[in-house]
């Protein structure tokens, strides 16, 4: 068992040791929540990304007026599976909400990618050119 110790408090350290590698690791630039006034209609759009390689992206439009049929649906809201490029984060469909408070559908969208451009200065431009600011 004395040869079995000497082995075990080695491992332990080497995972203590990499620990904090791990910790240190950078968030992505894109990660956390995000703000923009749609150019189309004027409403405020949302999002969220979660952190990682392929965030989890949350994406809300607060007037849906030519997203959602019926024209002017209260709110579109997607989730959407991402990944990272470069500076450009891509949002890949996964479920569609839109409508009103007694009305919700679910649209089909397939094969239709959102894209986010980190600038310079540190917001995001969306392929609509709307500008994203962080919250």
């Amino acid at each position: 068992m004395r040869r079995l110790s000497p082995v075990l408090a080695l491992a332990l350290l080497g995972l203590l040791g990499a620990a904090p590698a791990v910790q240190a690791a950078e968030p992505s630039a894109f990660a956390g929540e995000w703000t923009a006034i749609d150019q189309g209609d004027g409403s405020t759009e949302h999002l969220h990304v979660s952190d990682g390689i392929s965030p989890r992206i949350v994406y809300t439009d607060e007037v849906a007026t030519s997203a959602c049929p019926p024209e002017g649906s209260l709110f579109f809201n997607a989730r959407l599976l991402g990944s990272i490029d470069g500076d450009t984060l891509y949002g890949s469909f996964v479920v569609v909400k839109c409508g009103n408070k007694t009305n919700v559908t679910r649209p089909q969208v397939s094969g239709f990618l959102l894209t986010w451009t980190r600038q310079a200065d540190g917001s995001l431009v969306d392929l609509f050119g709307d500008i994203w600011t962080r919250v």
